[in-house]
């Protein structure tokens, strides 16, 4: 019986920096509970994160405007609104480059190090490989 190997490489996409901004900002939201709808916020933090949302990124933008005004509204706390525009600067990333018709994909070669980083990005949970990440709200 053939057992599985370890893969020596790893495709990261724009996607999954996507998914960990979120988690990030669901972590934010978490943490600072108690501001004027939060309990909202997350609610649409979840639908943003859903299978469905994800592999239909033109309805990403419209829940991210939502939750931008529902944290705006609610006088959210700054770690909250940092985590939004993370978001909003990754998802303008992947629909300009869907706009120019590069892939999503980029190859990580463990050789020569990440070929995609976002300095200053929270990624949750850490990406696999050697660079060191920041955790979600750090400074």
């Amino acid at each position: 019986m053939a057992f599985f190997t370890e893969p020596d490489h790893y495709v990261k996409t724009i996607l999954s920096d996507l998914q960990g901004a979120w988690g990030c900002l669901r972590d934010e939201v978490v943490k600072h509970a108690g501001f004027p709808n939060w309990d909202r916020v997350l609610f649409h933090i979840d639908e943003a994160m859903s299978w469905e949302t994800v592999r239909h990124l033109e309805r990403m933008e419209p829940l991210l405007l939502l939750i931008r005004n529902l944290a705006a509204h609610g006088e959210a706390p700054a770690e909250v609104l940092e985590a939004i525009e993370a978001i909003a600067e990754i998802l303008q990333e992947g629909q300009s480059d869907v706009k120019r018709g590069k892939s999503l994909s980029r190859f990580q070669d463990p050789t020569t190090g990440p070929a995609l980083t976002r300095d200053g990005a929270c990624h949750h949970p850490p990406a696999v490989g050697p660079q060191p990440r920041r955790p979600c709200g750090s400074g």
